[in-house]
């Protein structure tokens, strides 16, 4: 399935932004250009509009939070809550889970991310909470299936500076990014930054898109 032409510039555009910014990452408002140009596709039925724009949105939260699980195993090898959360979101993507499931599962998730940011401040436990939090924005997206969650986010991304946007309020990539450019002092390692973003332009974004077959 080819990538429309909107889609492929803006990925162009993305990359040099990219390689041009000191830190190598996306502004929110650069990834919701990308996320616009995700949502073209030819259909009639406003529906089925929106249905693909959620399920091309869940996949990319979703690849973004796989392409950290290899840090949460590391600290966390007997952990079961982050491997459950994944099989409910990837199950989503089927019509394979009810909202009963996401919304309990969403609770779990809230619920161990509050208890790690109020308690441990080690920078193990710093980087579990934003792969948890990366996890419950998306079980949000699921929830809400594109509408009220992912309005206020575009809202948020077209009409606010990224300065002013607050950080609890980042979507389910961004949580995943901070994640794995996360270094032991607290700051970010822009190499791992750059490594992250230029795998989600060139890999996550074309696989979110081909979620539907031609």
């Amino acid at each position: 399935m080819a990538l429309p032409p909107l889609l492929k510039t803006e990925l162009q555009k993305a990359h040099q932004v990219l390689l041009d910014d000191l830190g190598h990452s996306l502004t929110p408002r650069q990834r919701y250009r990308i996320y616009r140009a995700l949502e073209s596709f030819d259909d009639d039925s406003t529906q089925s509009l929106r249905d693909h724009i959620s399920s091309r949105r869940i996949k990319l939260d979703i690849l973004s939070i796989q392409k950290v699980l290899p840090l949460w195993t590391g600290f966390f090898p007997h952990d079961t809550l982050l491997p459950r959360a994944m099989k409910v979101m990837e199950d989503s993507l089927s019509g394979l889970t009810t909202r009963e499931l996401v919304k309990e599962t969403w609770r779990s998730v809230n619920d161990e991310s509050e208890d790690i940011a109020y308690g441990d401040q080690s920078h193990r436990f710093q980087r579990r909470v934003r792969i948890l939090v990366a996890v419950r924005r998306c079980l949000e997206e699921i929830w809400v299936k594109g509408d009220a969650f992912a309005h206020a986010m575009e809202v948020d991304f077209k009409d606010q500076s990224p300065i002013a946007l607050d950080s609890w309020t980042s979507d389910a990539v961004q949580w995943a990014a901070d994640a794995y450019r996360d270094n032991e002092s607290g700051g970010f390692d822009q190499n791992r930054s750059l490594e992250f973003w230029i795998w989600w332009l060139d890999e996550a974004v074309p696989a979110a898109w081909r979620v539907f077959p031609d």
